[in-house]
């Protein structure tokens, strides 16, 4: 059973400092998530969705969310916390309610704006 969410501020309300920089290519982490985007996150602990790609250069949550930041195909990202990993995840099908597993130790971070929030 899916543990209910909740919505976590990860980023501080300010404008983009250069946004330009915010085009780099997953694993390749140029900007800083307050260049990027001012976007929330809802978490949904112990719990994963197929069909993310690796991110190979973000090992901690704070460089996975602002990979995330810098695509703006991003619609979220799994970390998993026992392995320092990072997983992109771009399709907005891949982290709809019901395409999300109960995966100890992983968690799911969603961002607000990709309209997958519902929290069945």
């Amino acid at each position: 059973m899916l543990q209910m969410a909740r919505s976590v501020k990860l980023t501080e309300s300010v404008e983009p400092k250069n946004p330009e920089r915010c085009i780099s290519p997953i694993g390749a982490v140029l900007c800083f998530s307050d260049e990027c985007s001012t976007d929330t996150f809802r978490i949904f602990r112990d719990t994963n969705a197929n069909g993310a790609r690796e991110d190979t250069a973000s090992d901690s949550v704070s460089k996975c969310r602002s990979s995330c930041l810098c695509n703006r195909d991003c619609v979220g990202f799994d970390f998993d916390t026992d392995r320092d990993e990072c997983w992109i995840h771009i399709d907005e099908r891949n982290v709809e309610p019901n395409r999300r597993n109960d995966a100890p130790g992983i968690d799911l971070y969603v961002r607000e704006d990709s309209g997958m929030l519902d929290s069945s």
